[in-house]
């Protein structure tokens, strides 16, 4: 995993689905952090696909293992 920054997007489980957010406060030793909600998804993969866009990383490269 990619060290968290002020900006960048992330995804994980929310409610039964999978959202995103972006982080607003990093500590300085990123041992603590803090994001407001951007939105939800149905599917990881989209969640994922998303998150990588908005990040300017491009699409992603390989397929999610289940």
């Amino acid at each position: 995993m990619t060290q968290a920054r002020v900006g960048q997007y992330f995804y994980g489980r929310h409610r039964g689905q999978f959202g995103v957010w972006v982080y607003t406060h990093v500590s300085e030793d990123g041992s603590a952090s803090c994001g407001q909600f951007v939105r939800d998804f149905h599917a990881r993969e989209d969640a994922r696909t998303f998150v990588w866009e908005m990040n300017g990383w491009g699409t992603p490269k390989t397929a999610l293992s289940r």
